[in-house]
């Protein structure tokens, strides 16, 4: 974990990132203590410098947490915690040592009730595990007073254990990038869809690590003129060398849910950020292409994701390209005088809410009624990047649109600068227009079980 974000506090200890710095002597002498660590998987091991030096030096290389306890008055180092992150068992194995000086002061159970409330934030709904010796009474009656369950026993190469748990539940939903994203050494991005690669654009700017962005499709174009200052990669294969990776939920390619069952299968944590709020399950294709956590942007996302996903972490964290675009549009002076039309590629995805030809039509229709009613001086169409070159819909267009006009702009961002109302059918836009304050209408607003009925600045168009 980065040692500049991570600090928790407590009456008489500080958890913070253990470090190669902190080794000493007393730590030496508490690991090499064979009746002290009796207990201890690695009593048998004999502990020097160089062999602590290398186990946190390997440690920090993962994703698990390794933490100092230290003491808040002298700020001397007095032991040491771990947890291990299982996200296929939805499991965060505890590991502790308080040294020998310190030992029976009810240190231990001070550092896991300061640690058990932010594991309990930053991993919802994964359960906190504690193994201790059968005989080590004390630290049963540790766990059992913080309110760990004992669940079973295992007995290995004669070592008999006793399991407890705790489920990392909380009330508070954290909309922030969790530690777990911020603290990787290197996070790899794999995306293809337009509307993914935005979100993720946008999150990747909020990252103070270094980023690695493989990107095909529209997400290429995205990326390639994106001010980001990551590294844009020619070769998806560099990706797999990055510790943590980070995928848009497109359905237009396989490119993803491929980067995910490749990178699961080599032991990389992979996280897909999901836009939208449809055929979450859907965009997957089964448990094997399922990432091992999931990030929104807004309570709706959160909740159908937590509802979709039972057995995955999902985080919330905030609506960075909302708030962008929000800043610009306060900015800009622009007189808005138009009325935009967000187009979208023909799907049956949506079950009951299919894009058809017919519905675009009526889309097209709807359009000019909508600016007539709210005076616009211009009336403006927005391709989706698959249809810039799609025969079929710029033949409609002709035929339809003769009072529209095409927009060449980049960015949704430039369009919305002139809009005085939005219209469209399921686009991710819309969302976007109406909680930038600009009166926005939906196809499809109104219709029982519709997600636009989860914004109510989207209106309908009758």
């Amino acid at each position: 974990m980065n040692k500049d974000i991570f600090k928790l506090e407590a009456r008489r200890i500080e958890l913070r990132r253990l470090s190669v710095e902190d080794i000493s002597d007393e730590y030496l002498q508490t690991l090499n203590n064979a009746e002290y660590m009796k207990y201890s998987r690695h009593s048998m091991q004999f502990h020097t410098y160089e062999s602590q030096q290398k186990y946190i030096t390997d440690f920090l290389k993962t994703g698990n947490i390794l933490l100092g306890i230290f003491h808040s008055r002298t700020k001397a180092l007095i032991g040491s915690l771990n947890c291990y992150i299982s996200f296929d068992l939805m499991e965060l194995n505890l590991g502790f040592l308080v040294f020998e000086k310190y030992a029976n002061q009810g240190f231990v159970s001070e550092s896991l009730e300061t640690v058990i409330p932010y594991l309990a934030n930053q991993f919802p709904n994964m359960t906190m595990v504690i193994g201790t010796h059968k005989s080590n009474v004390g630290m049963q009656k540790v766990a059992e007073k913080l309110r760990f369950i004992q669940t079973d026993e295992k007995s290995e190469n004669g070592t008999e254990t006793i399991i407890y748990r705790r489920r990392a539940e909380t009330t508070a939903i954290s909309c922030q990038i969790p530690d777990f994203v911020l603290s990787s050494h290197n996070v790899g991005v794999v995306v293809f869809d337009a509307g993914g690669a935005q979100q993720v654009k946008y999150l990747v700017r909020n990252l103070r690590n270094p980023v690695l962005i493989y990107a095909e499709g529209p997400a290429a174009e995205i990326f390639n003129r994106s001010d980001t200052k990551h590294t844009l990669l020619d070769c998806l294969d560099s990706i797999y060398k990055c510790d943590l990776i980070l995928t848009g939920s497109g359905w237009m390619s396989s490119l993803e849910k491929n980067a995910i069952e490749r990178a699961r299968g080599l032991g990389i944590p992979v996280i897909t950020l999901l836009d939208h709020w449809v055929n979450y399950q859907e965009r997957f294709d089964g448990p094997i292409n399922t990432p091992d956590a999931l990030l929104v942007t807004n309570l709706p996302a959160f909740n159908i994701a937590t509802a979709k996903f039972p057995g995955k972490v999902v985080w919330q964290i905030p609506d960075f390209q909302l708030i962008d675009y929000n800043e610009i549009l306060i900015q800009n002076f622009n007189e808005r005088n138009c009325t935009l039309v967000l187009l979208e590629p023909i799907n049956q995805l949506n079950e009951g809410f299919e894009v058809t030809l017919e519905l675009l039509i009526n889309l097209i229709n709807s359009a000019e009624d909508i600016s007539h009613k709210f005076g616009s001086e211009r009336m403006l169409l927005r391709l989706h990047p698959s249809q810039v070159s799609n025969k079929e819909i710029l033949q409609l267009i002709n035929v339809l649109g003769e009072n529209f006009e095409i927009s060449k702009e980049i960015e949704l961002v430039d369009d919305l600068k002139n809009a005085n109302c939005v219209i469209g059918i399921n686009t991710y836009g819309l969302y976007l227009a109406s909680e930038c304050n600009i009166k926005t209408f939906s196809l499809f607003s109104g219709i029982n079980g519709h997600w636009t009925n989860y914004f109510p600045k989207i209106s309908s168009v009758m």
